[in-house]
């Protein structure tokens, strides 16, 4: 297994850091995924033991499954392996928040974590901690199903295709084909790993040689699927008829209503399309053809056609959305059997970058490379060249990354600014940064600028005069330090992702930006829009000849120690009892605070005789003289409060009518005085 990496922005093949896989056996890398931060997840299959990092794998039986989490600098996160009797397949993919999605494809059964598969095929989810969330089944009559890819859409649904023969069954949803043909399926399922429907590629007469569906890509609009045919194919605005073993591209919308077919023209030759990669700008296809090709207007035709199956070539093609051929490239010497193209992906300045397999010497460009001279692969190729193509398809550079080792061994992928990702394998040594064999991984540094930085999250509205508001954003990959802008009148101090403002009195409204920053440039900022309303300055208390004062105009709040003080929003208030007192003025959401005043209220000495409360008895209305600047607090009978009043006239009004018959304890407290009365109430 090898896992190699470069930067679509140096002119050269090289890699920067390499280190080997340690097994006592072959292993092979068939796939690989890459998630948002870089980490690399690998699939492939081993025997005896293999070494990742701190982990040792043990195979069970021939031959069994290993997947691997490589972060970004090579270091090891975590390995799971699986047993297969026979394993057939596997396929690899990321969701946007990190998850992996792995499809095996088996013979017999596969046990993993104590638990034993019986289907043909299982797909299961891990967290990125490579936690079990979940799996599901493909089960058929027939031990010839295949999961070869997996991909998402924009709403986070999940589609996964290959090809089956006779049936086909996942949860409750089955279909049929045709009885000793190998069908293409489709199935979308829910991001819970539920089927939602299984979709056939083709009829019953369809007539699908081993092969079958070769890949999906999924984006919000639809889906794009390649698949190998030797009939007809009727795919609802008319019927496709490839020649030979032939390729066929299928758009579908989300409601899967087939908007165009594309196929190759016929030449009588073989052609065969390996992979494929989708954006939106185009459809990349690479794979091999004898002696001529043609789609649409283009067309190639190899240096020694005549020669038949010796006269086979890589070539690369791109369409249009709608499938129209842009151009068609060959990438050959005059050599017989020199190659075929099997990986292909691009960046988005669209570069593509593919990888493929050829024999003795390839010339791309300026670059001509050379072979081991050992052939690897029944198909007759020993090694395994990457290279990058310009958005035309003109060769930048090139490199010999290994050998072949089978028609699904190896995978390429390109990130968003173009690091190139490649798994394969080597028989013999190859100098990448070390002498290395068999397993190993490589790294080229970054030679590019941070990606773009994520939303900012933060208070939008803010008060003057304050500190400790916190912004921050989710970290940004390949960024050195991030540059944190102000509006005027802001300070701040910064940690990375994250920085803590203080707002001086007088601050402006304005953008906070940050930016992420590298040695080799900027990524694009991000910013949010922070409104400053100034806060009132801290009001000043005053208290003379019964009236408490504040300094502020307007904006007041009056409060005590039992809080706030309903309707006192004056700039003046009188206070009614002995009490700790203070005033909040606000303007907007920002406000400022007086201290506190203590305030002793003198008034008359209460006695008993001195308050009258009438009438008594009463049906709902009773009158209290004589109880000036008091407190009012009545208790049932049980001693539970049910009414507590300020009054502060001689002369007052209490409304009883809501109260239930019966004796009532009324309690009035002055600053120096608290006496108690019986109220009865009688209707």
């Amino acid at each position: 297994m090898a896992v190699l990496y470069c930067n679509s922005f140096t002119q050269e093949m090289s890699w920067d850091w390499s280190a080997s896989l340690s097994s006592n056996s072959e292993n092979y890398a068939n796939k690989i995924a890459i998630d948002q931060q870089q980490n690399m997840f690998i699939l492939g299959c081993f025997q005896d033991t293999l070494i990742t990092g701190t982990d040792t794998l043990l195979s069970i039986g021939t031959q069994s499954v290993y997947i691997i989490k490589i972060g970004y600098s090579g270091n090891f996160l975590w390995s799971k392996k699986m047993s297969p009797e026979t394993f057939s397949y596997g396929s690899l993919d990321v969701d946007a928040d990190g998850n992996l999605y792995c499809g095996i494809s088996f013979w017999g059964s596969l046990v993993f974590d104590e638990t034993t598969y019986t289907g043909n095929a299982v797909l299961l989810k891990f967290s990125p901690e490579g936690d079990l969330i979940w799996t599901n089944e493909i089960s058929s009559s027939t031990e010839s199903t295949n999961l070869k890819k997996i991909t998402f859409n924009n709403a986070g649904n999940i589609f996964i295709g290959g090809t089956f023969e006779n049936d086909i069954q996942m949860d409750t949803i089955s279909r049929t084909g045709g009885v000793m043909r190998l069908i293409s399926y489709l199935i979308e399922m829910d991001t819970a790993g539920n089927a939602m429907g299984i979709k056939i590629i083709g009829d019953e007469d369809w007539e699908a040689m081993v092969g079958g569906l070769v890949d999906i890509e999924a984006d919000d609009e639809g889906y794009t699927v390649l698949f190998h045919t030797t009939g007809n194919y009727d795919y609802g605005n008319g019927v496709v008829t490839p020649s030979c073993y032939g390729p066929v591209i299928v758009r579908f919308n989300n409601e899967q209503v087939c908007q165009w077919a594309t196929y190759q023209n016929d030449f009588a030759n073989f052609v065969d399309i390996v992979d494929f990669y989708a954006d939106n700008s185009g459809i990349y296809l690479t794979g091999v053809y004898l002696e001529s090709f043609s789609v649409d207007t283009c067309s190639i035709t190899h240096p020694l056609a005549g020669l038949g199956a010796n006269a086979a070539a890589p070539f690369v093609l791109k369409l249009n959305q709608e499938g129209h051929c842009l151009w068609l490239k060959s990438y050959i010497d005059d050599d017989e059997l020199s190659g075929f193209g099997y990986g292909i992906s691009a960046d988005n300045d669209k570069n593509i970058y593919v990888m493929i397999a050829f024999n003795d010497t390839a010339v791309l460009g300026e670059d001509t490379l050379i072979g081991n001279g050992i052939i690897s692969d029944v198909f007759g190729y020993d090694d395994i060249l990457i290279c990058k193509l310009d958005s035309l398809g003109v060769p930048v550079w090139a490199g010999n990354c290994g050998d072949m080792a089978g028609r699904n061994t190896g995978s390429i992928y390109t990130s968003e600014l173009g690091d190139v990702f490649f798994v394969g394998y080597s028989i013999e040594n190859i100098e990448i940064k070390a002498e290395i064999k068999n397993s190993f991984i490589a790294k080229k540094n970054n030679t590019y600028p941070p990606y773009p930085a994520g939303p900012v999250s933060g208070p939008t509205e803010l008060c003057s005069n304050t500190e400790g508001n916190v912004f921050e954003i989710s970290y940004v990959f390949n960024t050195d330090y991030y540059s944190w802008e102000l509006p005027a009148g802001f300070a701040g101090t910064s940690d990375g992702t994250s920085i803590i403002v203080t707002v001086e009195p007088g601050a402006e409204s304005g953008y906070i930006i940050v930016t992420p920053v590298n040695s080799n440039g900027t990524g694009e900022p991000s910013q949010i829009y922070v409104t400053v309303t100034e806060t009132p300055e801290v009001p000043v208390v005053t208290f003379s000849d019964g009236t408490l004062y504040s300094s502020a105009a307007s904006g007041n709040q009056w409060y005590n120690s039992e809080g706030i003080i309903e309707g006192a929003t004056g700039d003046s208030y009188i206070p009614l009892v002995s009490d700790l007192y203070y005033v909040v003025v606000s303007n907007g959401s920002c406000s400022a605070s007086s201290i506190d005043i203590d305030v002793t209220v003198s008034s008359p000495e209460l006695t008993k005789n001195s308050i009258r409360i009438f009438p008594n008895p009463t049906n709902g209305i009773i009158h209290i003289t004589n109880a000036e600047n008091s407190r009012i607090e009545i208790r049932n009978i049980i001693g539970a409060v049910i009414m507590t009043k300020t009054i502060s006239g001689s002369n007052n009004t209490i409304d009883l009518s809501g109260f239930a018959e019966g004796t009532y304890l009324m309690k009035i407290t002055s600053s120096n005085k608290v006496i108690t009365k019986k109220v009865v109430v009688s209707k």
